[in-house]
């Protein structure tokens, strides 16, 4: 039971709302939802271009609100480089718990969760988990509305992501942008100097074994699974060193999300930022696959990256 909740009343959360948001240009629209027998309360944030929830169980009240000037900040960088944002779209959903072993009870909606121990205020950490997730999820969400491209390579999906991420983080927060770059070129250089090949036109949906993947999903987790070849959007999942499988490591992961980013980086050198925008919508609205990517860049652009895929 959850009765002893109380949330506080509306003009209260339209002041905060107001405060947090005072920074940015865009109207947002907010409204709540109290908390039910099955789920959370949550704040609704709409604006003419997304909109999200943020959910958060009794102790993460004033976090949750505290949250959206960091949110909305992100989520308007996000969207200056996607320009095949036509309405509103729906991000996915934030939830701030203080439980450690909380789950979402909903499957067919992504809810990134964050840990957030501090009544009062977003800890460091938590803060730290929203810069360093968000801005590259929240672009899997964007992909997401081509929910029908299901040939969409996963170097395409996670090159495009990285890059965006980077741009975000790099004008927003340039220490945590620096520290994100460090990790993944580490790994990528510490790759290429053990002489690995990061074929990245290969790299599937999966680096673990699916056992160790399906004993951490629900039915209807695992029946995603099976269907679509990768686990559901927003599921986290926790692994040993033993769980991977030997063409996949979690070092070689790391080097591949860099190897991807790179391609994005070269493109972008050859054709321009702008260009690369218009170029990425138009492979989400064709849903093209790897092949089609590759000629696509040829005959617009003269760019052959099929070499930088190997």
């Amino acid at each position: 039971m959850i009765s002893d909740f109380k949330v506080m009343p509306i003009l209260i959360f339209l002041a905060v709302t107001q405060f947090a948001c005072k920074s940015l240009k865009t109207a947002y629209e907010v409204s709540v939802k109290e908390p039910s027998a099955f789920d959370l309360a949550y704040i609704l944030v709409k604006n003419k271009n997304f909109e999200y929830r943020v959910y958060f169980d009794k102790s993460n009240q004033k976090p949750a609100w505290r949250s959206l000037s960091h949110l909305n900040t992100i989520y308007e960088e996000v969207l200056k480089f996607n320009t095949n944002i036509k309405d509103s779209v729906e991000l996915a959903d934030v939830c701030f718990v203080s439980n450690k072993n909380y789950t979402s009870p909903a499957m067919a909606k992504t809810r990134w969760v964050i840990q957030n121990q501090d009544s009062t205020k977003l800890s460091s950490l938590a803060k730290n988990e929203i810069y360093s997730l968000l801005p590259h999820e929240q672009v899997h969400a964007l992909q997401q509305q081509f929910g029908v491209c299901q040939q969409l390579p996963r170097w395409f999906e996670e090159g495009q992501a990285v890059w965006i991420e980077y741009k975000v983080l790099s004008n927003i927060d340039p220490k945590k942008w620096n520290e994100q770059f460090l990790f993944l070129k580490k790994e990528y250089d510490n790759a290429v100097m053990n002489g690995d090949e990061i074929p990245v036109e290969n790299w599937g949906g999966m680096g673990f074994s699916v056992e160790a993947i399906k004993r951490q999903l629900t039915p209807e987790g695992i029946k995603y699974l099976e269907k679509h070849g990768r686990t559901p959007p927003g599921v986290t999942l926790s692994f040993t060193p033993e769980d991977a499988t030997d063409e996949h490591s979690i070092a070689s992961h790391a080097a591949n999300y860099y190897k991807s980013y790179l391609i994005f980086k070269a493109i972008e050198s050859d054709i321009g930022t702008q260009e690369l925008i218009i170029w990425n919508s138009e492979v989400l609205e064709q849903c093209y696959d790897s092949n089609q990517i590759i000629n696509s860049l040829k005959s617009k652009y003269g760019l052959d990256i099929s070499e930088k895929l190997k």
